[in-house]
């Protein structure tokens, strides 16, 4: 005869299987594609400088799909902090235009500028977010630590957050940039 808890265990796994049905229709009978946050790159053309970018895609699930998404914004959100995002640019692949809002291409990549260290005595390290990108205005300076965040994507009343979080790993100054990492994890790192 089959116990209460086992009973209970049963339909906690079946209650969860519908609800992952339920997300999979949901993103089929949308009109919108999808956005994948993808792993992150190193785009610096100076000798002693790193700069990581993130490729932000779109991802097609049925052909009744828009092909693109318009006027889209990226912003860096901390996990768990109740503060408000950062606001990002958007970079093309061919690094030839920085703009705030990006219209989002099937088959096409958009970079984000994340963030850039110097490898010099102080080891500047920043968030290259619209202000240092359109006034060379510095409003995030980080210190030697381990940062995590997530990205989120918002185009009119949708938003989209990174599956994943991106971790930053930030060497002390006079360190190498080889020490300076911003890598995909699927969970928090605290």
């Amino acid at each position: 005869m089959i116990d209460t808890l086992e009973l209970r265990g049963r339909f906690d796994d079946m209650t969860v299987g519908f609800r992952s049905l339920s997300h999979t229709f949901s993103d089929l009978a949308s009109l919108s594609p999808r956005p994948v946050f993808g792993s992150p790159i190193q785009q610096s053309t100076k000798p002693n400088y790193s700069w990581w970018h993130v490729p932000v895609t779109l991802d097609i699930l049925g052909p009744w799909q828009k092909l693109k998404l318009s006027d889209c914004t990226v912003h860096l959100v901390t996990p768990g902090i109740n503060a408000p995002p950062i606001d990002m640019s958007w970079r093309t692949q061919d690094a030839s235009v920085i703009v705030n809002t990006m219209t989002l291409c099937h088959r096409e990549t958009a970079l984000v500028p994340m963030v850039a260290r110097r490898e010099a005595a102080d080891g500047l390290t920043l968030i290259t977010n619209q202000s240092y990108l359109r006034d060379k205005k510095v409003t995030w300076n980080l210190n030697p630590h381990a940062y995590c965040w997530k990205l989120e994507l918002r185009c009119g009343k949708k938003r989209w957050e990174s599956p994943h979080y991106y971790v930053l790993r930030v060497p002390p100054p006079g360190s190498s940039n080889g020490h300076f990492n911003l890598e995909v994890r699927q969970q928090e790192i605290w």
